[in-house]
């Protein structure tokens, strides 16, 4: 719906309880019918430009109710979606709404689809007890904290020539590509956990995983910019991480991802209190 296009400007000035102030100079609201999240008014007009000058929001408030209304906006588009004739099932969605961490695997397979959640089998069993011993962190807390998503979010099938399931093609990933980068406007991550060759090239460009895992890639993609840090995929199909310097690879990644300061604030003991 083109909303990620909406960047409330953020004033340096302060109100007298000495909040920084928030002016709204002009943005311009692109979808017809969009519902204004704090004062209730429909804007019936595609591409009518709000005139107010002089009207201000705390700017503890604004961010948060830009980002949950229009990623709800997002979701509702990711869940309808029908756009690839060729996979199977619906799109599969981890979303949190305020999270600051993304995670982005390849595609969900047959299990996701029917548990519609991210890496919900064997794969994820795996990933999650790297983020276990590695970082401390619970599958319940993970997945109540970190967006997760993929490079295509609906099961591909299988591939009857090579087994195991069939790599998306070009199509289908630009396709989903559009979702990401929405969420990536949107949520304006700091840290994105890219998993598997497909997600690393997709966010760092490129997909030998002994020239991307074990290191901090600074990546820009839908106007942000953000750290990128590669694991290998959990699939128990991989031997990468049987030979011992790879293995050493991905313990550098995940000491990184839990030193990442994104990580550790997503984490930490006062976000534990606000998410219960």
């Amino acid at each position: 719906m083109g909303t990620e296009n909406w960047e409330p400007k953020i004033s340096n000035r302060k109100s007298a309880t000495g909040n920084r102030l928030a002016p709204v100079t002009g943005f311009r609201l692109p979808v017809t019918g969009f519902r204004f999240p704090v004062s209730g008014f429909r804007f019936p007009v595609s591409g009518y430009r709000f005139p107010v000058t002089g009207y201000r929001f705390p700017e503890n408030r604004l961010p948060f109710l830009a980002t949950v209304s229009t990623l709800a906006q997002h979701l509702k588009l990711l869940a309808s979606c029908r756009a690839c004739p060729n996979v199977i099932g619906t799109p599969v969605i981890g979303a949190v709404a305020d999270a600051k961490v993304l995670l982005i695997g390849q595609a969900p397979g047959p299990r996701e689809v029917v548990d519609k959640r991210p890496f919900a089998f064997t794969a994820g069993q795996r990933l999650f007890r790297w983020f276990a011993e590695s970082a401390g962190v619970t599958e319940d807390q993970f997945r109540a904290r970190v967006y997760m998503g993929a490079v295509i979010r609906c099961f591909p099938g299988r591939d009857p020539k090579a087994g195991g399931d069939r790599v998306p093609d070009e199509s289908e990933m630009a396709n989903c590509g559009a979702h990401l980068d929405r969420e990536i406007a949107i949520l304006e991550p700091e840290l994105v956990i890219a998993v598997g060759t497909l997600a690393a090239l997709q966010l760092v460009g490129k997909s030998q995983l002994k020239d991307v895992v074990g290191l901090v890639h600074r990546a820009t993609r839908a106007g942000r910019s953000f750290d990128v840090i590669v694991l290998p995929h959990p699939s128990g199909r991989s031997t990468w991480t049987n030979k011992p310097e790879n293995a050493a690879l991905l313990g550098r990644s995940l000491e990184l991802i839990r030193e990442h300061r994104a990580f550790r604030h997503t984490f930490s003991r006062r976000a534990a209190i606000a998410a219960q």
